[in-house]
């Protein structure tokens, strides 16, 4: 094929318009979710759209519901492909993560430096530092 679309996460405005045209007969398009904004039957569950924060929630219907492509080894936050099953359908993979690393009943700053002193790497910590009660 000379043009693949694959593993893309669309919603359209609520007026129907899409980004995302067959080029012919060369194109090849699979693992992709399209829908409209406010549409029940295709909520991506992004974890915070108000706010352009297009992370996958983990009840998503993309998380491990797109198709291996072997030369995409990371999402756009740098989190490695796949974390579960499959790959994640979208920009983002979805990053399950304990947040509460110190038992304490709360996710705050402190959880952040101990993923950093258990070596779980600055992009875990970071997610525990968004969830964080400051």
């Amino acid at each position: 094929a000379d043009t693949e679309i694959r593993n893309n996460l669309l919603v359209g405005r609520s007026d129907g318009r899409y980004i995302l045209y067959d080029a012919g007969t060369n194109t090849v398009s699979s693992g992709n979710i399209l829908g409209l904004v406010g549409d029940p039957n295709v909520n991506p569950q992004f974890a915070n759209l108000a706010n352009r924060d297009l992370q996958l929630q983990a009840s998503s219907p993309a998380v491990d519901a797109g198709i291996a492509i072997p030369e995409v080894t990371s999402d756009f936050s740098g989190a490695a492909r796949p974390q579960g099953a499959a790959y994640d359908i979208g920009a983002y993979e979805y990053v399950s993560l304990e947040a509460d690393l110190s038992g304490n009943g709360s996710v705050t700053a402190y959880d952040a430096a101990l993923a950093l002193a258990q070596g779980r790497g600055a992009l875990e910590a970071a997610l525990i530092v968004e969830r964080a009660v400051l």
